[in-house]
């Protein structure tokens, strides 16, 4: 770890240094907290990586005392406790998110179609909002209201994060999880373009 940080920081003082972030999960909320200082209009796009991306934003936006919802686009619910031993990452970030927010129904999760567990066993016991890839696909229009209902009902500003397996892999295969069954690209952009729309407060 420090030596780590000496890399990163080499000309920082010993005492000061050993106070900053070395994680790029860690750096990533370190900036994200100094953005929101400095302006707590900003809104935080963020681009890349896997799945953990999401978390650092999440955690740098509540700690500012922001209230939002979560609609999160995905094949998987990312909704362990841990993953191997390790706290935070990809398959851990949402259950994270989820606690972070009180379990208050405002993690709503669209395209997931690969999990161990049922679609009421999460909704029952994390208080999650699920729609499946599989009703999607049966009812896009019923599907994209149901969603965007769901994200107005709470009133709050909305944090998009878009995980790409949550589109069907023969449009998006390039990535370490495709998945068949996925959204269509059309119907995601809606929903992406529709979330941009919702009126809050």
């Amino acid at each position: 770890l420090e030596r780590t940080r000496h890399a990163l920081y080499p000309d920082v003082a010993e005492a000061v240094r050993a106070t900053l972030p070395c994680s790029p999960l860690s750096i990533a909320e370190r900036a994200l907290v100094l953005v929101q200082r400095i302006n707590p209009r900003a809104k935080p796009l963020i681009l890349g990586g896997d799945h953990s991306v999401a978390w650092p934003v999440v955690k740098a936006l509540h700690d500012a005392g922001k209230r939002f919802a979560i609609v999160q686009s995905d094949a998987h619910t990312d909704l362990l406790e841990e993953r191997l031993g390790i706290r935070t990452c990809f398959a851990t970030w949402t259950w994270r998110a989820n606690e972070l927010l009180g379990r208050s129904g405002r993690v709503l999760q669209v395209g997931i179609r690969a999990t161990r567990f049922p679609q009421q066993h999460w909704e029952g016991t994390l208080g999650v909002r699920q729609w499946w890839a599989k009703d999607v696909r049966r009812d896009p229009d019923v599907a994209l209201r149901e969603i965007l209902a769901a994200a107005r009902a709470h009133e709050l500003p909305v944090y998009l994060s878009n995980d790409i397996d949550g589109t069907d892999d023969a449009d998006a295969d390039a990535t370490g999880t495709p998945e068949p069954d996925g959204l269509a690209v059309a119907w995601l952009c809606t929903l992406i373009d529709e979330l941009g729309l919702l009126k809050v407060g």
